[in-house]
């Protein structure tokens, strides 16, 4: 179990910035452990827990229908067709 302050907290969250990491932890959107007034340090364990939860799948890849192609049928002059 590893324990970060706000910097490090912040880059292991994808570079996250100082100020929203702040408002997250304020608002209680982001697991934190308080220490004092001023001293938050996060979990990373915690953090790992937090971000798996917020995993968003890849969709499907779309497929698309295959064109149809449409043949055109000539009329053939070998009947009867003039000399």
């Amino acid at each position: 179990m590893s324990r970060l302050r706000y910097a490090d907290a912040a880059a292991y969250l994808g570079g996250l910035p100082h100020g929203t990491l702040r408002s997250m932890v304020s608002r209680g959107q982001v697991p934190h452990i308080r220490l004092g007034p001023a001293t938050v340090v996060f979990d990373t364990e915690d953090l790992d827990r937090w971000l798996d939860e917020r995993r968003v799948a890849a969709a499907p890849r779309a497929t698309f229908p295959k064109k149809r192609v449409r043949l055109a049928l000539v009329a053939s002059d070998d009947e009867g067709g003039a000399a």
